[in-house]
């Protein structure tokens, strides 16, 4: 290929240096990490958070229920539906009873609360917080506790109370 010009871009070890590259995008990106809590402050917030206890190693509990990035109890309420895919969806040979899958009643859905990122005796804190809703609510209520995933989930919508429950144990 034949250079027409004679003109070539060098950037010289003067101009690289004094370039920063990044100077006018850190102004506008964010901090990439979550700021630690202001422990001076008043517990609990008025959000309803508070830090876990500073004894906590001294109650010695079987189960460990951990925060996540954001200081949190990682509590998750969701309606579950009976039928939780239909598998001939896009299926061209459908029949009557997919169809009837897909009209299903959203009011007919199971209310659960899920806890992630528990260890230990988690079949322990499972039954713990069972016992515990069911002397607020007067109803029995199912837990299940998932080993493999750190998580137990109840019947109902019940974060609220199992945030409650969790803070006063100290977590």
């Amino acid at each position: 290929m034949l250079r027409t010009s004679t003109f070539r871009r060098v950037a010289t070890s003067a101009q690289v240096n004094n370039i920063n590259p990044w100077k006018f995008v850190e102004d506008i990106l964010p901090p990439i990490q979550i700021p630690q809590p202001d422990m001076n402050q008043k517990f609990p917030t008025p959000t309803g958070w508070q830090p876990p206890s500073k004894d906590l190693q001294s109650f010695d509990y079987p189960f460990f229920v951990e925060r996540n990035r954001f200081h949190e109890l990682d509590l998750v309420e969701e309606e579950r539906s009976t039928e939780f895919f239909d598998l001939n969806y896009d299926n061209r040979y459908q029949d009557k009873h997919d169809i009837a899958l897909r009209k299903r009643n959203p009011s007919d859905d199971l209310p659960v609360t899920h806890l992630y990122n528990c260890s230990g005796d988690i079949f322990q804190l499972r039954h713990e917080i069972c016992q515990y809703l069911e002397e607020l609510s007067g109803e029995p209520v199912a837990g299940q506790a998932d080993e493999p995933e750190a998580r137990i989930t109840v019947t109902g919508k019940y974060a609220y109370f199992i945030r409650e429950f969790l803070y006063k144990k100290g977590f």
